[in-house]
């Protein structure tokens, strides 16, 4: 079974809570007894989160710190990977410019997208909390106030198609 349609079956399946949500665990083992399982594409995924992961800051040993001018000192990760987004890394003791700077391009561009992402949740957040407190005030019931109802008869919504939110920053940063 494909991935989407596992969750699909698997969302449906699982036992609710009291207030309509699922336990984490339980949607999950519940997904893993339908999804369907390749192990050489499982391995290759696998070394590929591994790759990646050896991308991310914390993931190697420091070697001292860098105190850069303006900033707080950081870990020195010498054997740390860089990307040069074009399909090529290199360990950061070995890095040159062009690598570093693309490093720090993606950081940036991450950081804005991250940003972008929260500001978006933190208002959207707050706009729900608004308009549950006026549903309350007017004795609406709680079993009432849901997200899929807020947006809806607040106007935020429309049938109009938008480009999904990607799932999560460039792994390569």
């Amino acid at each position: 079974m494909r991935d989407d349609q596992a969750y699909e079956n698997a969302i449906t399946a699982v036992e609710r809570n009291e207030d309509g949500g699922v336990d984490d665990k339980a949607l999950i083992d519940e997904v893993a007894s339908l999804v369907d399982f390749d192990a050489a594409k499982e391995r290759y995924s696998k070394a590929k989160r591994i790759v990646d992961k050896h991308r991310r800051p914390g993931s190697s040993d420091s070697d001292g710190q860098l105190a850069i001018p303006g900033l707080e000192p950081f870990a020195y990760e010498p054997k740390r990977l860089v990307s040069d987004g074009d399909g090529h890394s290199i360990e950061q003791a070995k890095a040159r410019p062009h690598y570093v700077m693309a490093e720090a391009q993606r950081a940036q561009k991450n950081a804005r997208h991250a940003l972008e992402h929260a500001d978006r949740k933190q208002r959207l957040a707050n706009e729900f909390s608004l308009w549950a407190m006026r549903q309350l005030a007017k004795r609406r019931r709680a079993a009432d106030i849901t997200f899929d109802i807020f947006v809806r008869e607040s106007g935020t919504w429309s049938a109009e198609s938008a480009e999904p939110e990607p799932s999560q920053v460039d792994d390569a940063a």
